[in-house]
């Protein structure tokens, strides 16, 4: 929580607490790894109310993760670099829902690729 009782990155106030150049505080990570978390819950719920014989264990894995934390940061992404497209193209089945229901403004991240890869594997261990 910040010195004004906010929390950093509150949904709704871009660039108003979150860092948005090329690295993250520990504090910005720390809300983007429970915003990844609770985005994931989302989507998977959404999923399976949706369609009652939706596998998960498909989307349970790194790559799943790694991909949910660059979809909340606005992230310039380049070339897929050989990833399928089928798991980004799931995830923004429900982003811009996700993202109007909390209100939630990705903040810009430039070099996400590299944080994306530790967080996901880390998200992953913890799911």
């Amino acid at each position: 929580m910040d010195s004004d009782g906010s929390l950093s990155g509150t949904p709704g106030t871009p660039g108003r607490n979150m860092s948005t150049s090329s690295f993250l505080a520990p504090s910005d990570r720390i809300l983007l790894m429970v915003l990844v978390g609770t985005q994931s819950d989302y989507i998977f719920l959404r999923a399976i109310l949706e369609d009652e014989n939706f596998d998960i264990r498909q989307f349970i894995n790194r790559d799943f993760f790694e991909e949910v934390w660059l979809k909340l940061t606005r992230y310039a992404r380049g070339r897929s670099g050989g990833r399928t497209t089928a798991t980004p193209a799931f995830i923004d089945t429900y982003l811009d829902d996700y993202l109007e229901a909390t209100d939630f403004f990705p903040p810009d991240f430039c070099y996400g690729q590299q944080t994306s890869l530790i967080e996901g594997a880390k998200i992953f261990t913890a799911y």
